[in-house]
C-alpha cells in the first residue's frame, strides 16, 4: 500500500512485486517490464539533457519492444507496455556518471560480451546459436543465471540478484554484419594475449599491459581491467563491453601449448610497405595471405582504414591484430645516382650528408619505437620524415635548408629521448665516419692481396694505407671546420 505525499493512496498487488525462484529461468526472469543492461553516462544526475534522455528511452524502448517511455529529468523512466502494464525503472538503474563509467564493469550491474553470435535468422535463433549467446554472455558475467529468447535478447539474473536484459542487436549479428569492419562487433578483441605469473591475480603491471593491448585496438576507448584480467571497455560513441580474461591473458602453460600462447598464430613475417600511412590494396592482400597461411582455421581478414585486421576464424571467432603487427615500413634509402637526390648536390656545392643520416635515424625511430609513441607524436614524426625527404630530393634546397631540415630532426629526437632510446643524428654521423674509415682500411688490404708479387708489394700496400688515410683526413677534417664554422 503506497500513499503519496499527497494523500493518494493505491495498492500494488503482491503479483506485480514478487516471483518465485523457478521465474529466473524464463524469459524477462518474470517481469513484465524490464530494464537495460548498458546504463547510460549522464553529466548532471539531478538535470539530464534531452540528448541524455533520448539515449535512455531507446535503451529502455530496446528491451520492452512496443511500449511507452517517458524520461524525467533525474532520469526515471516510466514505462507501459501493449498490454497495458506500467512500470517505473529508477534513474540508479538506468543512469551512471562518468566516475562510475571508470569503475569496474563500467558502472552496470551485468556485463554485454564483446563478441556477437552470427546467426542465420535474427528472428528466430536455433537451439545451437541461443547456446554460443548464453555461453559468451556466462563467460563475463560468472555465475549468473541466462534466458535467451528466440530473437536473441537475453536476460541475465546476477548472483546478487540483479536482474537486466541485453537486447539482441548487442548480441547477435547477422553474415553480412560479419562481413564488415570489426566483424560486427562494437568492441575489438586484441589477438595477442598478456603473459601474466598468476591469472588468479594479476599484478598492477600486467593490468596496465592489458590495458595497452586493449586500446591499441580500440582507439579512444575507456578500459577498466580487473585483478583476474576481465577487461570492461566503452568506445568513444559510448558502447561498453566485456571481454573475458581467457581471451586477454596467457601463462606459461598457454605458451606451451598452442600459437604461443595467442589468441590466432600471429607468428608470420611483416609485409614491408612503402608508406605505413597510406597502405595499398597490393599490400594488404599480401598481408591477408600471410595470415590466412599461418592460420588455418580463418575464414575472412578484413583491414580498416589504419591497417588493422579483423580476423574472423571458421568457428566464429573473431580477434584483431594492430596494424604495427602486421605491417613494416621499408627504411628508406636515398638514391645517390642521380644529381636532383644525391647526397650531395655538386652545382651548388650543398652537402646532405648529414640530412640522409638524420632521415635514416628518425624512419628507425618510427618504425622500433611506434609503440612507446602517442598518436600526435606518431603523427608529427611521419610529417617530419616527409618535410626532410621532400628538402633532400631538392636539387635546389640551400645549405641553409638542409642544415635547418637536421636541426629540427634532432630537436625532434632530443624531444622524445625519454620515452625512446635510439641514437641521435650525430651518433650516427659518427658510426659513418668510423664505417668510412673500416671500409678504406678494408679497400686497402684487399688491393695489396690482388697486386701482383714484384718485391714492392710492402711499399704498394703502404703507399695505397697513406693515400686512404689522407682522403679520410681531409675528408674530416673539412666536416670539422665546417662544423665549427657553423657553431
Amino acid at each position: 500500500t503506497v500513499t503519496t505525499p499527497a494523500g493518494n493512496t493505491a495498492v500494488i498487488p503482491a503479483t506485480d512485486l514478487t516471483k518465485d525462484p523457478e521465474a529466473a529461468t524464463k524469459p524477462n526472469a518474470g517481469n513484465d517490464i524490464v530494464k537495460p543492461a548498458d546504463k547510460t553516462e549522464v553529466a548532471n544526475p539531478d538535470k539530464l539533457t534531452d540528448a541524455e534522455k533520448k539515449a535512455i528511452e531507446d535503451k529502455v524502448k530496446a528491451v520492452n519492444p512496443d511500449a511507452t517511455v517517458v524520461v524525467d529529468d533525474k532520469g526515471n523512466a516510466t514505462v507501459t507496455t501493449p498490454e497495458g502494464k506500467t512500470a517505473v525503472i529508477p534513474a540508479a538503474d538506468v543512469t551512471k556518471s562518468a566516475a562510475d563509467a571508470g569503475k569496474a564493469n563500467a558502472g552496470n550491474a551485468v556485463n554485454t560480451p564483446a563478441a556477437k553470435v552470427e546467426v542465420k535468422d535474427p528472428a528466430k535463433l536455433i537451439d545451437e546459436e541461443k547456446a554460443k549467446v548464453k555461453e559468451a554472455i556466462e563467460a563475463v558475467n560468472p555465475g549468473s543465471k541466462v534466458v535467451v529468447d528466440d530473437k536473441g535478447n537475453a536476460t541475465v539474473t546476477t548472483p546478487e540478484g540483479n536482474t537486466a536484459v541485453i537486447p539482441a542487436a548487442d548480441l547477435t549479428k547477422s553474415a553480412a554484419d560479419a562481413g564488415k569492419a570489426n566483424a560486427g562487433n562494437a568492441v575489438n578483441t586484441p589477438a595477442t594475449r598478456v603473459l601474466v605469473g598468476d591469472k588468479a591475480k594479476l599484478t598492477a603491471d600486467e593490468i596496465e599491459k592489458v590495458k595497452e593491448s586493449i586500446k591499441a585496438v580500440n582507439p579512444g576507448a575507456t578500459v577498466v581491467v580487473d585483478e583476474n584480467g576481465n577487461a570492461t571497455v566503452t568506445t568513444p560513441e559510448g558502447k561498453t563491453a566485456t571481454i573475458p580474461a581467457a581471451q586477454l591473458v596467457k601463462d606459461a602453460k598457454d605458451v606451451a601449448a598452442k600459437n604461443n600462447g595467442e589468441n590466432i598464430n600471429v607468428d608470420f613475417e611483416k609485409e614491408i610497405v612503402a608508406d605505413f600511412n597510406n597502405l595499398t590494396d597490393a599490400e594488404k592482400e599480401a598481408a591477408k595471405a600471410k595470415i590466412k597461411g599461418a592460420n588455418a582455421d580463418v575464414r575472412e581478414v578484413i583491414f580498416d582504414k589504419a591497417g588493422n585486421a579483423t580476423v574472423i576464424t571458421k568457428d566464429g571467432k573473431v580477434y584483431t591484430i594492430a596494424a604495427k603487427d602486421i605491417f613494416k615500413q621499408r627504411l628508406y634509402v636515398p638514391s645517390n645516382g642521380g644529381g636532383n637526390n644525391g647526397a650531395t648536390n655538386t652545382d651548388a656545392k650543398v652537402d646532405k650528408a648529414k640530412l640522409e643520416g638524420a632521415i635514416h635515424q628518425l624512419d628507425e625511430l618510427i618504425i622500433k619505437e611506434s609503440a612507446k609513441l602517442d598518436a600526435e607524436t606518431a603523427k608529427e614524426a611521419n610529417a617530419l620524415s616527409a618535410d626532410a625527404k621532400k628538402v633532400f630530393a631538392n636539387a635546389d634546397a640551400s645549405q641553409a635548408e638542409v642544415d635547418a631540415m637536421v636541426k629540427r630532426i634532432e630537436d625532434f629526437m632530443a624531444k622524445v629521448s625519454p620515452s625512446t632510446d635510439h641514437a641521435t643524428p650525430a651518433t650516427a654521423q659518427a658510426a659513418a665516419n668510423a664505417g668510412q674509415t673500416a671500409s678504406a682500411q678494408a679497400n686497402a688490404r684487399k688491393a695489396a692481396k690482388e697486386l701482383p708479387n714484384t718485391g714492392t708489394a710492402d711499399s704498394t700496400v703502404a703507399m695505397v694505407a697513406a693515400a686512404a688515410s689522407a682522403v679520410l683526413g681531409l675528408g674530416l677534417a673539412g666536416r670539422r671546420r665546417k662544423e665549427d664554422e657553423e657553431a
